[in-house]
């Protein structure tokens, strides 16, 4: 009996080693030849090659990553771009769909697909029923958001953190523009700056939204919200 145990326990573990190995994908990551994402496991690839996010990337195929709720430990997968590396590149989903991202991080600032981008440019991408957790500065597509165009984006699922919280992206400012991009999530914070589809918009220069709108449900307790 015990046997048999340990023999499923490694079948279980071994399916979720090889769900999670990352997949180098094809191209050379410049704007000619851009990385191709084609599956989880280049996106996944993506996550964890950080010498990669000045790159250009292209999305070829709609992707379910359903599997990402149980990746390191339920944490779910690792957000492209921090504040120590940001994203610079460019990302075009091609009217492609990403369904059923899962991050669950509580205890961690700058949180959704992307973690912080800066002088990038995220354009042409569905994320639906996006399942993203975090504590400041979370959106269901981005984080922090900084002199970037968002282009043709938009979102379903929920979203909750702390403070600085939306549907698109918790923080967005100096040059940075939304653009045709929209969110269906809904959103739910505990402190301030909770929004629909932006969190908090701060302008030392200009940030501009045109034709962009938020549809989901706010649940917050804080200052600044909608």
């Amino acid at each position: 009996m015990l046997k048999n145990l340990l023999l499923f326990l490694a079948i279980i573990l071994s399916i979720n080693i090889w769900a999670q190995i990352p997949d180098l994908p094809s191209g050379i990551g410049t704007s000619e030849n851009p990385y191709q994402i084609a599956t989880l496991n280049n996106l996944y690839w993506v996550t964890q090659n950080s010498g990669s996010w000045g790159s250009h990337f292209i999305q070829t195929a709609d992707i379910d990553a359903s599997s990402t709720s149980t990746w390191h430990g339920g944490s779910g997968l690792n957000p492209i771009g921090n504040s120590s590396i940001k994203f610079t590149g460019t990302y075009d989903g091609d009217s492609f769909t990403i369904d059923e991202i899962n991050i669950n991080r509580l205890s961690t600032d700058k949180i959704g697909l992307f973690g912080e981008i800066n002088i990038a440019s995220v354009k042409n991408l569905n994320l639906t029923n996006s399942n993203i957790k975090g504590k400041n500065y979370v959106g269901g597509l981005i984080g922090w958001c900084t002199n970037s165009p968002i282009d043709n984006c938009h979102v379903s699922g929920t979203v909750a953190g702390t403070g600085y919280v939306a549907g698109l992206s918790g923080f967005i400012r100096n040059g940075s523009s939304v653009n045709l991009c929209s969110s269906s999530c809904d959103v739910t914070g505990s402190g301030n700056h909770i929004g629909g589809l932006i969190g908090e918009a701060y302008a030392s220069a200009e940030v501009t939204f045109d034709k962009s709108y938020s549809s989901g449900t706010i649940s917050a307790t804080g200052l600044y919200i909608g």
